[in-house]
């Protein structure tokens, strides 16, 4: 394993830091966009992330940080941190401690999809017509 591979992702938001915090922490709105994910949010609570496992929550400062062991074989570490700049929020996702560079491959491939359905949730209210998931190429 290595300590060292990161993929991060940076998005720039037209809304507010609260409005992007509870698409990331709302149950009902991440089963929209990524998976039902459910949890309290308070620093060593569980989250659940759909059918997928269950991880920790290492830090939760809203509307600000949120940092998540992510439920992989080998537990990676997911973070979201979000900057409020007049009308917009820059969303920095940093998803780090990957098992190898499969894991990396894969995760640079996912995470931007999921972000680009989460910046279009956020600014319409819906996703995009299709899933970008269906464009990855086949593994």
């Amino acid at each position: 394993m290595s300590e060292n591979l990161t993929c991060s992702y940076v998005t720039y938001l037209r809304s507010d830091a609260d409005t992007v915090w509870h698409a990331l922490t709302d149950a009902d709105v991440t089963a929209q966009w990524w998976e039902r994910n459910e949890s309290d949010w308070q620093v060593g609570s569980t989250w659940q992330h759909g059918a997928n496992g269950s991880g920790t929550v290492l830090e939760s400062d809203p509307p600000k940080r949120l940092v998540l062991t992510f439920p992989t074989d080998v537990p990676s570490q997911l973070a979201f941190d979000l900057e409020q700049h007049q009308d917009i929020v820059r969303l920095t996702m940093t998803h780090q401690k990957l098992a190898d560079q499969n894991v990396c491959d894969i995760v640079a491939g996912v995470w931007p999809a999921l972000l680009a359905n989460l910046k279009t949730l956020v600014e319409t209210g819906q996703l995009l017509p299709q899933s970008p998931l269906e464009m990855l190429p086949a593994k």
